[in-house]
């Protein structure tokens, strides 16, 4: 995943080009993407898919009969004189 400053640094380069170059650049990335970009996109929708929820499913019931583990909370800052 490309971090805000590289999109911003690809996109200020691409501005710079002249209007019939773009499209050669344009060209040259959707090659890139097709020979090393991911086969499957990703989902950044919120909505859960009957896969995703089969994946919960899968992972409560794998996890249902493990004994539940407490853990200490540790707070930060002054400890109330309780």
């Amino acid at each position: 995943m490309l971090s805000k400053r590289q999109v911003e640094q690809i996109v200020i380069a691409l501005s710079a080009l002249p209007p019939e170059r773009l499209s050669e650049a344009q060209d040259f990335i959707f090659f890139l993407k097709e020979r090393y970009g991911y086969t499957k996109s990703t989902d950044y929708s919120e909505a859960w898919s009957d896969e995703d929820l089969n994946d919960l499913t899968s992972a409560v019931l794998a996890n249902a009969e493990r004994p539940l583990q407490l853990t200490t909370l540790y707070r930060i800052g002054p400890q109330p004189d309780w």
